[in-house]
């Protein structure tokens, strides 16, 4: 059987490109042309050994809150420990991760702080959720990418991204493809990639996007097949 992370970091990647895989939940890999990141990586969402071993050329690792369909220490310390990726991760995710994660390979980001890592400025936002949840701007010379956990919605005009993952639902209590527009049309972006939501709400944050954001580029992804976009 084909490994779906295998796959993607060997698609080869210009810089005006982006390759992704779809996890389910929040979760997410992306390629860009000098980086590979994963983002609220989980048992639930790594469902094999050799998908944790693929990632053994990672370079980053993001968390954005501590729920079980979001992070779980053991997975995050085995990346760590295939890849040696730094983790940047929400401040009480952080804390959890302290005995597992060399001082000099986890960072908290706080809100609205920014940190410059590998070539990419990472923005942090504070995001509606119950309990504590950080959502992520990354900044690269050609395109930003927008990351929003699976948020409520919150003002983000000042974070304007090309690419942006939005949370449309189920089982957060926090999203909905209504709030979900509220973001798109905050971040204003050229693709949306729809997530953490069933297929309903995720075709009903494609209607109500098009609707409101004539021409823009909805992609409602399978879980675990690569897929590349250019920007």
């Amino acid at each position: 059987m084909s490994n779906p992370i295998t796959e993607l970091f060997s698609l080869p990647i210009e810089k005006n490109e982006i390759g992704f895989i779809y996890f389910g939940f929040s979760g997410v890999i992306l390629k860009t042309k000098d980086n590979t990141i994963a983002i609220d990586m989980c048992k639930i969402c790594l469902d094999s050994e050799d998908q944790i071993k693929a990632l053994k050329n990672l370079d980053l690792q993001l968390n954005t809150h501590g729920h079980r369909d979001h992070f779980d220490l053991e997975t995050t310390a085995s990346i760590f420990k295939v890849s040696g990726a730094k983790v940047i991760a929400d401040p009480q995710v952080a804390k959890e991760l302290e005995k597992e994660i060399p001082v000099d390979k986890l960072k908290s980001l706080i809100k609205g702080e920014k940190l410059s890592i590998d070539g990419i400025e990472i923005s942090s936002v504070s995001g509606v959720h119950p309990g504590s949840i950080t959502l992520f701007k990354m900044k690269w010379p050609e395109f930003s990418i927008f990351h929003g956990g699976d948020s409520g919605y919150i003002p983000l005009k000042k974070y304007h991204a090309d690419l942006a993952f939005l949370p449309t639902g189920a089982p957060s209590p926090s999203c909905s493809p209504e709030n979900a527009l509220k973001m798109a049309l905050d971040v204003t972006p050229k693709v949306i990639v729809t997530m953490h939501g069933n297929q309903d709400q995720m075709e009903k944050f494609k209607t109500l996007a098009r609707k409101e954001m004539p021409g823009l580029n909805v992609i409602i992804p399978k879980i675990k097949e690569p897929m590349k976009i250019k920007i």
